[in-house]
């Protein structure tokens, strides 16, 4: 706005009220000045205020991905430590077992190594069995192996429990074997099991003997 403006508007006005007018408008643009200033200000930290929160909910984001990572990782260590104590754990229960089962073998010794572990098998349930409470591991083990023929001593030809074998026998003595009992009828298979339990269960270990 001029004071020409002014004029063509107001003919009549005075210098006075011209330069008061022409005041006002130079304060008004200048105070639109300063809001608009304000405004750009106020708008430019907005947008920095933004960015710094959009780059920090970024790195929150990065680090929560690093975090569930490092998680996984710890909780997969911490499952594999479990299993090995426990498997340690496990084959120490497992050879204490084993001496207290060589304590009562009294220096016998197994027809077949493999019967060492299904026996300790056994002996173990025994241990644990409610009509065993109060025996000695001495009387558990006795019961569990008495008259099986486990034992290379109750072998027949051992000069031990099992005697001599009769030569040619094929109902029993040394020269039996599995395809020869197989080959027996089921009567004679019976009867051969129930005079030579050692043989038989020498010739099938994968049979456990019933008790």
């Amino acid at each position: 706005m001029t004071r020409n403006d002014i004029l063509r508007q107001f003919p009549e006005a005075a210098k006075e009220q011209i330069d008061a007018l022409l005041n006002i408008h130079s304060a008004d643009i200048g105070q639109a000045k300063s809001d608009a200033a304000q405004l750009q200000a106020d708008l430019k930290a907005a947008q920095d205020a933004l960015a710094a929160a959009n780059a920090t909910i970024a790195e929150m984001e990065k680090n929560k991905s690093d975090a569930a990572a490092l998680q996984q990782q710890i909780d997969e260590y911490k499952a594999a430590e479990t299993a090995r104590r426990e498997a340690e754990a496990a084959a120490q229960a497992r050879a204490a077992l084993g001496a207290r089962m060589d304590a009562v073998l009294n220096g016998r010794e197994f027809i077949l190594p493999r019967l060492r572990e299904m026996i300790l098998d056994d002996f173990e349930k025994a241990l644990a069995d409610r009509v065993n409470v109060g025996k000695s591991d001495a009387e558990v083990f006795e019961a569990l192996t008495r008259d099986q023929g486990y034992f290379k001593s109750q072998a027949p030809g051992a000069g031990g429990e099992g005697g001599m074998p009769k030569m040619g026998d094929l109902s029993g003595g040394d020269s039996m074997t599995r395809e020869a009992f197989l080959q027996l009828d089921t009567a004679a298979q019976a009867r051969y099991k129930a005079e030579h339990s050692g043989n038989f269960y020498a010739l099938f270990p994968e049979v456990r003997p019933t008790t």
